[in-house]
This record gives structure tokens, C-alpha cells and sequence, in this order.
């Protein structure tokens, strides 16, 4: 037994995903291959189980959570891993947590594999999750074609990936915020993972309370606590009679609100009124296409340039996308709104 071995996690720490993606396969095909004479036997819900066997867990989670994750999406897809069909073959050893706290990198590269505390035999699609806790799109590809996997096995590894994280982020909310940020980032890959193109479209009024709640579920994101976002109610509440005035469009996917954005004023100057993705949607590249579609909006409403005010946490997300800050705006003493603006060249 190792007490230490030098390392960093692997969230990060990778210099060639592509790499360690073979690497890790390697390990995992090895580890499938040892015998299981004498295995223990494996507790029922454990690593390895069949998927129904965490269903219970899983919603109560998803209840427990309420509108700070997609719960409808996180349900479809859910449902979606627990309908493939079970593992028939033979079951074989699985690591059981395969995240990358227990992925340890030297030098960019894979150097070792701990915590064999979830050991067990059983469906081998368990250990499949590193596709969505470590890699993006691209190693996930290749993750999946080095490991070698059938399409049902990789529906239940999506769902073994699925219940770690949203079982872990209610456990852990309020005394582990690495573990639920891990957790947030494998479940916006899971619900990412596969899914079709959102569609743009014309908000709808009778869509302002499903906006309103996104817009508190987003705001909420960035740590604020109820209190807080109660005292903001005001300012986070979409309306029927703004939906109407103002141009608001909508992302959609599935029927399911993803994110929408606001424009106001008259030409040439105008605003970006809002801007908001539902958490699990963060970091795919939707707030991206929803900004390059306000700024296409905005030109063909015949704006010269946009000026908007925002949330502090939000600020390197328009620097990013070219926008510059131009004052701000002290709200309470110590919180100061950004307020930035964006040239629309060629309007």
C-alpha cells in the first residue's frame, strides 16, 4: 500500500486529452481483464449495479435539487441511460470512480489511478464515466473508440455519470463546493452530450414565468443565496407586457428553455437588456451563439452599437466576445456593475 504518490488532479492538468484518453482505455481494459474468482459480493445500488437500482436515489436527488439544475432535462436524459438495455454479457472488475480527483497527472500526463474504495464487480459501463467527467466532445470520441463499447453500454455509462453527479451535489452542497462544481460540470456534459441544435425563437408572454424562473436559477449559479435573490425579485421577473416590447428570444431544445437574451431602444444605440442560460447549459457554447445572435439582431434593427450593464461574474464572458468595458455602476457599497459595450461593425 502507497500512503503518497505525487500527482495533481486531472481536471486541467492534461497536456493531450487525446493521449490520456488511450491511456486511461488501457488501464480499464486491463483492469476488465483480471479474474473474478472470489470477487465479494457487490451491495445492491453500487458500482457496477444495474442502473434501476439508483432510480430512487437519483429522483429523490433531483427533487431535492429543484431549480438549481435542469431537473426536466436531467430526468429525459436519465430515463433515456435506465430504458438501454441491461448488460447480459459477463460482469468484470470496475474502479467504480473513475473522476478526475482520482486521476492523478505528472508532467500533463496520466500517472496513476487511486481510491479503489468503490471496487466491484459488475456492468462495465460504470466505468465510462470519465467520458463526461474529464473529457469535452473530442476525447470523448476518442475515449469511446479506444475503450470499445456498444451504444447501449455507453447510454448506461451516460446514466452512471448522471446519478454520481446529481446524487453528490445535494450531499455536498453546503461543505464541498469542489465535488459540486465537478459534479455541475459532468452533469452540463451528460445533458450536452448528444443533443440536438437548440432552436431560436421569438420569446412568447406566456412564457414569462418559465423565463423568470431560468433567470433566478442562472442568477443563482454564481452562489447567491435566496435571501439575495429574493430581495433582486423584481429585477430578475420577466413579464408578459416586456416579452411584447422588447425583442426576447428564446433557445429551445426539445420544448425545454435553455437561455434567452433582450434587446431594447431605438436606433442607433442599443441595449442588451439580458442574457441568461439555465446553469446546466453553462460552458457549452450556447451563451456564444445566443450573443452572436443578439449582435445579428441588433444590426438588422439597425443599431450601431450595444451597452449593457451586468453581473460582475459575468464580465470574462464578454470580454471573451470582444466587448469593452466602459464605466460601472455602484449598486450597494463594494458591488459595482460593469457596464460594457460592444461596436457593431458594418451596421
Amino acid at each position: 500500500m502507497h500512503e503518497w504518490l505525487p500527482g495533481e488532479r486531472a481536471d486541467g492538468a492534461l497536456e493531450d486529452p487525446a493521449r490520456a484518453a488511450v491511456e486511461l482505455a488501457r488501464f480499464i481494459r486491463a483492469l476488465r481483464r483480471v479474474d473474478t474468482t472470489g470477487a465479494h459480493p457487490r451491495p445492491t445500488g453500487a458500482r457496477g449495479a444495474p442502473l434501476a437500482e439508483l432510480d430512487e436515489g437519483v429522483r429523490r436527488a433531483v427533487a431535492d435539487l429543484g431549480d438549481r439544475i435542469d431537473g426536466r432535462a436531467t430526468l429525459r436524459s436519465w430515463e433515456e441511460s435506465l430504458s438501454a438495455p441491461a448488460w447480459s454479457g459477463k460482469e468484470v472488475w470496475v474502479h467504480g470512480d473513475l473522476l478526475p480527483g482520482n486521476l492523478l497527472v505528472v508532467d500533463g500526463r496520466l500517472s496513476a489511478v487511486i481510491d479503489f474504495g468503490g471496487l466491484n464487480v459488475g456492468d462495465p459501463a460504470c466505468d465510462l464515466q470519465p467520458a463526461w467527467h474529464l473529457f469535452a466532445a473530442e476525447g470523448r470520441r476518442r475515449f469511446r473508440g479506444e475503450v470499445g463499447t456498444d451504444d447501449a453500454s455507453w447510454l448506461r455509462g451516460r446514466g452512471w455519470a448522471l446519478a454520481q453527479a446529481v446524487i453528490a451535489m445535494p450531499y455536498y452542497w453546503d461543505t464541498n463546493p469542489g465535488i459540486v462544481r465537478q459534479s455541475r460540470h459532468a452533469l452540463r456534459e451528460v445533458l450536452a452530450d448528444g443533443a440536438t441544435a437548440p432552436v431560436l425563437r421569438r420569446a412568447e408572454p406566456h412564457e414569462a414565468d418559465a423565463l423568470t424562473a431560468l433567470t433566478r436559477r442562472s442568477k443563482a449559479h454564481w452562489g447567491y443565496p435566496p435571501d439575495v435573490l429574493d430581495r433582486w425579485r423584481s429585477l430578475l421577473t420577466v413579464t408578459a407586457e416586456s416579452i411584447r416590447d422588447d425583442h426576447v428570444v428564446v433557445a429551445e431544445r426539445d420544448g425545454v428553455l435553455l437561455g434567452y437574451y433582450g434587446l431594447r431602444g431605438e436606433a442607433p444605440e442599443g441595449e442588451l437588456a439580458d442574457l441568461f442560460l439555465d446553469p446546466p447549459v453553462i460552458g457549452t457554447g450556447l451563451g456564444r451563439t445566443l450573443f452572436e445572435h443578439a449582435v445579428a439582431s441588433a444590426r438588422e434593427r439597425g443599431f450601431r452599437s450595444l451597452t449593457w450593464e451586468l453581473d460582475p461574474n459575468a464580465e470574462p464572458f464578454y470580454r471573451h466576445l470582444g466587448a469593452e468595458r466602459i464605466g460601472g455602476r455602484e449598486v450597494a457599497p463594494g458591488r459595482v456593475l460593469p457596464i460594457m459595450r460592444v461596436a457593431l461593425a458594418g451596421s
